[in-house]
């Protein structure tokens, strides 16, 4: 018999993290045959954690990946699934993947990519646990799973294929979407403590959560509008998973993200702040919006079945090799069952489950969930659910 086990949201670094629960509970609730399913945002390395270092995040990995290498050695298979927040990791470990060679230029321009890949070289994730980007399905019992951080589900279907502010569509995703969003993260990293800065001054918001899905804002719409250009999409769309653009255009649209968001920022140093505040309310309430699960679930698989050419990774490595596995992203339309995490709350549906979280948020109570499935597809949450 095998179960698999579901977590999200630990934030291990954080202040709020449940740590201790995670490491000294949660885990060692495991058996051998059984599966970890790491649902993104384990990790955290991002401009809302103002009292989080680059060295805090270093420590929080190596910590993770030993205790990692403990529960493999005990017969655990390890999944892992980034989110918004430890989307780093994707990224730090498919560096050595042959077909990515554009993942050297973010390692040479992109410093926060090049520290975190330097400080871990002994410590890589992708040598105890699969990663997937960003989705991951497997059959349990009758049911097909998808598994996805949530972020997805949330926000970046609408960003990617479109203007936040003014959902301009698009056919279809860039094709390289995965370089494009961390040359975003990369931005995000460079103007951190510009965009704290004018939060902090016009925007009455001192929640961490809040902070961060603001500063999003900025960098999402920022990079919409240069995805939503012709002649971007133009370079940036391939049919194969190998077609991706040369270092050329990865460093014209780094270049062209980062005018934008000079120019972005610079507007918000001139606004009043009441227009500031108005414009941050509406991009809040956007980003905040709870549809029922149910809701995501169509949302997900009407986007998931628009996106040919688009595709989801699986990195694996074995002896010091790394190799990378490709899935078309329309192929994983067709699933029972949804599973997420992102919105810190936890919601279960017959289609549907928010994983929740591990988190002590100050502006509410201690939640420590997460979910079991069964070896026949039964979806038991460690929280109370209504009839």
């Amino acid at each position: 018999m095998s179960r698999h086990f579901v977590c999200s949201d630990v934030h291990l670094g954080l202040p709020f993290s449940r740590e201790d629960f995670f490491y000294k509970d949660f885990l060692p609730r495991l058996q051998p045959g059984d599966e970890l399913i790491l649902l993104g945002d384990i990790l955290d390395y991002w401009i809302s954690a103002r009292d989080v270092q680059l060295s805090t995040a270093v420590d929080s990995w190596k910590d993770l990946h030993n205790r990692l290498v403990i529960l493999k050695r005990n017969g655990i298979k390890i999944k892992y699934i980034p989110g918004n927040h430890d989307s780093f990791v994707f990224y730090v470990e498919s560096r050595t993947v042959p077909d990515f060679y554009w993942s050297e230029w973010l390692f040479q321009h992109c410093e926060i990519f090049n520290e975190l890949h330097s400080a871990t070289r002994e410590y890589r994730l992708s040598e105890v646990c699969d990663i997937h980007y960003p989705f991951y399905r497997v059959q349990i019992g009758q049911k097909s799973i998808l598994f996805t951080h949530g972020h997805w589900v949330e926000l970046t279907w609408r960003i990617l294929a479109g203007d936040v502010q003014r959902f301009i569509p698009v056919r279809r995703l860039p094709k390289f979407w995965v370089v494009a969003a961390a040359l975003n993260t990369c931005l995000v990293h460079k103007y951190a403590d510009s965009i704290r800065r004018l939060y902090n001054r016009y925007i009455d918001h001192d929640d961490a959560f809040e902070l961060t899905r603001l500063a999003e804002d900025i960098s999402y719409c920022v990079l919409a509008e240069a995805l939503n250009d012709r002649a971007v999409r133009n370079t940036w769309a391939g049919r194969r998973p190998t077609d991706v653009p040369d270092n050329n255009a990865i460093g014209e649209m780094y270049e062209r993200q980062d005018i934008a968001f000079q120019q972005e920022l610079d507007g918000y140093e001139t606004r009043t702040r009441r227009a500031c505040k108005e414009r941050g309310k509406k991009l809040l309430q956007q980003w905040l919006r709870e549809d029922p699960p149910t809701e995501q679930v169509t949302k997900v698989k009407r986007a998931l079945n628009s996106q040919r050419y688009a595709y989801n990774y699986a990195i694996t490595s074995e002896n010091g090799k790394t190799k990378v596995a490709y899935e078309e992203l329309s192929h994983l339309a067709n699933f029972d069952v949804l599973i997420f995490g992102h919105f810190h709350k936890p919601r279960f549906v017959a289609n549907a489950c928010d994983d929740g979280c591990m988190l002590q948020n100050p502006r509410t109570r201690t939640v420590e969930t997460f979910l079991i499935i069964e070896d026949d597809g039964q979806l038991v949450p460690s929280w109370p659910v209504g009839p």
